[in-house]
């Protein structure tokens, strides 16, 4: 009805700005010339004026997105790849923008940063390109450093603010002895070794709150030992080399190659149990370096942290007449990092499917392509909330509640 009555209105205003309009024009009419045209010019002017003023109400999809688009106040996004690079033993030279065009080395592809990977290493040697003295022991050395950092502000209303923080940290270094051991046999790729650090932002809160009794096993703990048997199972179903053997199963339930003490097992129970998750929710660790930039823990994604403060109470007449400002504030931080990881010297991928083939006798376990000796998560309301509050009389008084934890595997 209210739709019905507003549109009437609409055409009801549409038709006696026509009458005007025409009553307007006859009057124009039985003007001299130059009045005429002179009125004729001020009508324009004040119908575009008019057309400038005329509010436009949008609604819908439109009018929420406008909302949301206004609410951001202020937005960052910085993001870097550095990749470095160094082969000892390159015996040609640069002439031009660091290219021999003769050989056409180290190449146009090198010259604009592509890293060089085994293909290319093994073309140098083929080539002519790198030393084959055996008593040559430098070795080749990479790294890659990722950093990822987006931050915002939003107010949804006045005085109302969220801060809101992504970032990601993430680092490789990779070595190995490129060298001909005889000066006759050709190049090798000796003693591959590959080591870095990973940190995000994260959110586990989910059961940061659970009842905690020093002298008893946690309830989170206990879940995180449950969840161990599954997760062998899921893992081991993605590795073909177990499969081919027949899906064998220990006696205790577990996966054979893939026990409660494996690390690709571990690390993902862990992650589930204390973030509140199902096992089939968490990524697993990739087995595989094929390049530089390769991530084995891209699966674990960074999560937003915040803090939210409002400072609008001292609006309210009954706080104005005591106090000269109020803020109430609300934060999360959480943030989850390996400090070191390293390629594992007896991994072994046979068929190059990208996960472990090789069990080693003492565990029983498939060896890992990374080892992961430590994972902490470490997050804290700084606070849960916070009250500042600030008199006529220049006092101060602050309350807060905060509420922290650290989590570590080893």
């Amino acid at each position: 009805n209210t739709d019905r009555a507003t549109l009437r209105m609409q055409k009801l205003q549409k038709q006696i700005d026509k009458i005007k309009a025409d009553s307007l024009k006859k009057e124009i009419k039985k003007l001299p010339p130059k009045e005429r045209k002179l009125a004729r010019k001020k009508a324009r002017l004040e119908k575009r004026n008019e057309r400038k003023a005329r509010q436009i109400e949008v609604k819908g999809p439109l009018r929420a997105a406008g909302k949301l688009v206004t609410m951001v106040k202020r937005a960052s996004v910085n993001y870097s790849e550095i990749y470095n690079s160094r082969l000892p033993g390159y015996t040609d030279s640069s002439v031009l923008l660091g290219n021999n065009f003769k050989s056409n080395a180290p190449g146009f592809r090198y010259i604009m940063g592509f890293q060089p990977d085994t293909m290319m290493l093994n073309d140098f040697a083929r080539r002519g390109l790198v030393t084959n003295d055996p008593r040559f022991n430098q070795l080749f050395t990479q790294r890659f450093d990722q950093r990822l950092a987006i931050q915002a502000q939003l107010e949804p209303f006045r005085e109302f603010t969220i801060d809101l923080n992504i970032d990601k940290t993430f680092n490789k270094g990779y070595s190995a002895l490129f060298k001909d051991t005889t000066g006759s046999s050709g190049h090798a790729h000796l003693n591959p070794y590959a080591t870095g650090s990973f940190s995000v932002s994260y959110v586990s809160f989910q059961t940061l709150f659970r009842r905690f009794n020093p002298d008893q096993t946690s309830e989170t703990f206990t879940q995180f030992e449950n969840y161990r048997k599954d997760m062998s199972l899921r893992v081991a179903e993605k590795n073909p080399y177990w499969v081919q053997q027949g899906r064998p199963v220990a006696a205790d339930g577990y996966a054979e190659g893939y026990s409660r003490y494996a690390q690709d097992v571990l690390i993902p129970s862990f992650l589930a149990a204390y973030t509140g998750k199902s096992i089939n929710e968490v990524a697993l660790i990739e087995n595989s370096n094929p390049k530089i930039n390769s991530n084995p823990f891209r699966g674990i994604r960074p999560m937003p942290n915040w803090r939210l403060n409002f400072t609008g109470l001292t609006r309210i007449p009954a706080l104005e007449k005591t106090f000269t400002a109020i803020a109430i504030t609300h934060a999360y931080q959480g943030r989850l990092s390996m400090n070191q990881y390293n390629s594992a010297l007896l991994f072994e991928d046979r068929l190059r499917v990208g996960f472990p083939s090789f069990i080693d006798t003492v565990s029983g376990n498939f060896i890992p392509f990374f080892l992961v000796p430590n994972i902490t998560i470490s997050e804290g309301f700084e606070p849960l909330i916070g009250v500042d509050v600030t008199t006529k009389g220049q006092l101060n008084a602050r309350v807060e509640f905060r509420k922290t934890r650290t989590l570590s595997l080893s």
